[in-house]
């Protein structure tokens, strides 16, 4: 007589502390710049109101730590049937394990099988037969996002029309504090000149397009 049996579970998990400084957005950077927390008074003022605006008005900004976790997730099944004759027992068992991790682009899967027979062959000999087999699938978070690890919610992760207009407009600033005579803090300096790209990235402002990455060059913060 065969029997069957079931096994199995499904739980959910979060990232157990959240950095508050790190959920804070570029405006409310600015917000918390414009308090008397902080003592600007020898900051110059058109100096002042550039950088200010550079964070209080970037537009598409992105909380990194809400973008990167999210609610995990994990399902396991474990299904078995058990039986066979007088000289014949037979096991198998299947399983299936799905887990979702809290950060983005972290998961596995994994199936599992298994079968035993044992059979008597008279009185004098036993035989057997014993099978397992797995096969799983890793997804890995990739480097690029956990360097965003590191990074504060003070711009998208990846342009916007909106971004790439503001940045080449926050350039124009610049170059007209610059015109202005207003030479400190390499404002005289293009956000072209200090840039630090890698691979395929664009090299000027000028040359971007929705969906490239963001790197503070790009926003005059080198």
């Amino acid at each position: 007589k065969a029997k069957f049996s079931y096994n199995g579970y499904t739980s959910v998990s979060n990232k157990y502390v959240k950095d508050i400084e790190m959920l804070k957005t570029a405006s409310e950077w600015a917000d918390d710049l414009g308090t008397s927390a902080y003592d600007l008074s020898e900051v110059n003022p058109d100096l002042l109101n550039y950088r200010l605006n550079a964070y209080r008005n970037a537009p598409d900004v992105v909380s990194m730590e809400d973008w990167l976790f999210r609610t995990g997730t994990s399902q396991n099944h474990d299904f078995s049937v058990t039986g066979g004759s007088e000289d014949v027992s037979v096991f198998a068992s299947i399983g299936y394990l799905d887990t979702k991790g809290i950060a983005r682009k972290q998961a596995f899967e994994r199936y599992n099988g298994r079968l035993n027979v044992d059979a008597n062959l008279g009185s004098r000999f036993k035989a057997g037969l014993s099978m397992n087999g797995t096969f799983s699938n890793q997804e890995m978070v990739p480097h690029d996002i956990r360097d965003l690890l590191r990074a504060y919610s003070i711009s998208p992760i990846y342009h916007t029309a909106a971004s790439i207009a503001f940045v080449q407009d926050l350039d124009a600033q610049r170059q007209a504090l610059a015109d202005a005579g207003l030479t400190i803090a390499n404002l005289g300096r293009t956000f072209d000149q200090d840039y630090r790209g890698v691979g395929l990235d664009p090299t000027s402002i000028y040359d971007l397009q929705p969906g490239d990455v963001v790197h503070d060059w790009q926003y005059g913060r080198n």
